[in-house]
């Protein structure tokens, strides 16, 4: 699977950007403003409280959303605390985050073994490459909120390699350490695009985005159990949103 190509052509568009676009949104009513995307909380696993983690304004109780309950922002209730975090208002979602349940007696194929294998680590890639622009953007709300997003996709693979007994390839790796050699490859191009400025590392996020979802399309063409379709659907849907987050903040595929 060779992802230098698509990447390239997708960094090719940077340079046309102008600064990141200022998302407005409205928690239960209370007027949120900032770059919080709601599009960039990526699946119906993790949204998190999407309404209320925008800068805002009005009252609500604690969030709680990380355990699948409902999240409320409020006078400082968060995306993924019980109390604090960040995001005034007092908007209101629900952040799921359970895995699908376990089929009895499925069994994945080789080539689903791989694709899964594979996916662990293109989810870490996307994860290390937002941390990146987090650091050179600490203001940039969408690459704060679609870093945890991709977090906790690595973390749904995760559990799925655990319960179909294959080994993990991210365990003990690095921040921006791979053991497959093409994303080496593909993380060391796109780390050092983001270093070079806004317009760059959002279009970098559009180049992961790209890759995540041909990858994934490939992979649900193969038989799989359900909870394995199920994880893989979700995480397409949840890239098809970063995607149109990055879209959003000037990024083009």
């Amino acid at each position: 699977m060779k992802r230098n190509k698509t990447a390239a052509l997708v960094l090719a568009g940077v340079g046309v950007f102008g600064a990141a676009g200022l998302a407005t949104s409205f928690a239960n009513g209370a007027q949120a403003y900032g770059t919080i995307e709601a599009a960039a909380a990526s699946t119906a696993q993790d949204r998190g409280t999407v309404a209320g983690s925008g800068w805002g304004r009005g009252n609500g109780g604690n969030g709680n959303s990380g355990n699948g309950g409902q999240g409320r922002g409020a006078d400082r209730g968060g995306y993924d605390s019980s109390a604090g975090g960040y995001g005034r208002g007092s908007g209101q979602a629900n952040h799921d985050t359970g895995i699908p349940a376990a089929v009895p007696g499925a069994q994945i194929s080789a080539e689903v073994e791989a694709q899964l294998v594979f996916m662990v680590e293109e989810e870490k890639l996307a994860r290390d490459i937002y941390a990146l622009a987090m650091d050179d953007f600490p203001d940039a709300r969408v690459f704060s909120n679609i870093n945890r997003a991709e977090s906790a996709h690595m973390a749904q693979v995760q559990t799925l390699l655990e319960r179909y007994k294959v080994a993990d390839p991210t365990v003990g790796l690095a921040s921006g350490v791979f053991a497959d050699d093409t994303l080496q490859e593909l993380y060391d191009s796109l780390s050092s695009e983001v270093e070079k400025g806004w317009g760059e590392a959002v279009q970098a996020g559009v180049a992961v985005e790209v890759e995540d979802i041909g990858d994934l399309k490939v992979a649900l063409k193969l038989a799989a159990p359900s909870d394995v379709t199920t994880v893989l659907e979700n995480l397409l849907a949840g890239s098809q949103r970063h995607l149109a987050a990055f879209q959003r903040s000037g990024g083009t595929v």
